[in-house]
């Protein structure tokens, strides 16, 4: 797969899908690869799109940089991903930490940028909605311990008993590309610096792509 290496930090990425299909950029969450994306998700979007799928710094088979995270860097790393790849405009959606990456993106970037999907994320500020670290730390603990409690706790978290119910596959999922491809510890703690500090709420007025 390509690597990105115009710049530091190294950002990996993919290409998949229709050629010919406008491209669409996407950025998981806090401490996972491109490995995360579903299948099922991806084979519904490849005959329409081309797909971009990037390892944000610190994960999958990007550069770990030791020095502090931003939000707004990981947008710039986006850019760079694009002009390496010779893509000159995309739409982009982001989930979680790749939400806040994508909102830096469209405010800094926003020449580049079609159209804008943004899922489970927030703007941070003081305007947004407070963070529930009583709820989010057995979580965040857990991913920095055993992968199997990890996997669990963040299942607990993020999706509803009868969905797990419904979906064990999704554990035993989660567990293989924990394995295959572990996160480091020092991604998390830098990733979750960042996610903590991400403040776009004075620029959302910025954003002029279409927004869901």
């Amino acid at each position: 797969m390509p690597l990105c290496d115009q710049r530091a930090p190294r950002i990996h990425y993919q290409l998949r899908g229709n050629r010919e299909g406008p491209a669409l950029i996407m950025l998981r969450g806090l401490g996972r690869s491109m490995k995360y994306w579903s299948e099922e998700l991806l084979s519904l979007l490849e005959p329409s799109c081309l797909l971009l799928l990037i390892d944000n710094r610190g994960v999958g088979g990007s550069d770990v940089p030791r020095t502090p995270y931003s939000t707004r860097a990981m947008a710039d790393d986006v850019a760079a991903v694009l002009d390496h790849a010779r893509i000159a405009r995309a739409d982009l959606f982001g989930m979680s930490l790749g939400g806040m990456i994508a909102q830096e993106f469209a405010i800094h970037h926003g020449g580049r940028l079609d159209r804008l999907v943004l899922g489970c994320t927030t703007a941070g500020g003081s305007s947004a909605e407070p963070v529930r670290f009583e709820a989010a730390w057995p979580a965040l603990r857990a991913q920095l311990g055993d992968r199997q409690r990890a996997n669990a706790a963040e299942a607990r978290l993020i999706l509803s008993q009868a969905y797990l119910d419904d979906h064990p596959e999704v554990l035993l999922r989660w567990d293989e590309v924990k394995r295959l491809d572990p996160t480091p510890r020092i991604t998390m703690v830098l990733q979750i610096m960042a996610a903590v500090r991400h403040d776009a709420s004075r620029d959302l007025h910025r954003i002029t792509a279409p927004t869901l």
